[in-house]
């Protein structure tokens, strides 16, 4: 059983209690609606966008050089949790650029650390993950076979089950891999639209719109090829 925050009160979303983050705009401000109520640094001022959304009154817009940061916390640490990182994007162009990620900066193997979900180059989906057991980069690497579009929104999610690794862009099906034993932890913060590497120390910058962009710890949603959702995911304020 994973993470959870002791409430009795769900409402919409059966696995409400265990979402780490629920990362998306009121059309004014850039906020988390889970119950987790995680702190949000805007690094370099990411604007909320209300002429690009796509259920939200509003997206968040990068444009290459700005990211947000969320201190690390413990309802990060995946351990050997099921899990399901999620959210909308607007690609908006170039070749290896993070989505979210949380990573170690420091050596060896520059980059690497709990997880990462970016734009690879030829604009595929690319996830990696990093165990407890290994200090060698990436453990496990996923690269779709399709591209994520330009200028349009686009449904992304990777998810674990057990020691099965998938990756979806759109609800489908586009990785299958392996993983086995805990996820790496580290007490960088959790960076959204960037990457830690050690010179320079943010790299891989996002240009594009991010929404709803969900975190949950301690259940897959997705086992095979789904449907998007049709509406912003539920929130967990109230």
């Amino acid at each position: 059983m994973g993470f959870q925050i002791t409430s009795s009160y769900v409402k919409g979303d059966p696995y409400l209690s265990n979402v780490s983050l629920l990362l998306r705009t009121d059309g004014v401000n850039i906020v988390d609606d889970s119950r987790a109520d995680n702190q949000i640094i805007l690094n370099n001022n990411p604007i909320v966008d209300t002429s690009i959304k796509k259920y939200s009154p509003g997206s968040i817009y990068f444009n290459g050089s700005n990211y947000l940061s969320i201190p690390s916390r413990g309802i990060f640490d995946f351990k050997d949790n099921d899990f399901t990182i999620e959210m909308w994007v607007y690609n908006g162009g170039g070749d290896n650029r993070e989505f979210v990620a949380k990573n170690r900066a420091n050596e060896p193997f520059y980059g690497a650390g709990s997880f990462t979900m970016r734009i690879s180059f030829e604009q595929r989906l690319y996830f990696g993950l990093t165990s407890d057991s290994t200090n060698n980069g990436w453990e496990t690497e996923s690269l779709s076979t399709n591209s994520i579009p330009l200028n349009t929104w686009s449904h992304v999610a990777a998810t674990r089950s057990g020691s099965t690794v998938r990756t979806f862009i759109n609800g489908n099906l586009e990785t299958t891999g392996t993983f086995s034993g805990s996820v790496e932890f580290n007490n960088n913060p959790l960076l959204v639209a960037a990457l830690y590497y050690h010179v320079p120390p943010i790299v891989n910058l996002f240009t594009g719109n991010i929404e709803d962009l969900r975190i949950t710890n301690g259940v897959c949603r997705y086992t095979d090829s789904f449907s998007t959702p049709d509406s912003a995911y539920p929130q967990g304020q109230y």
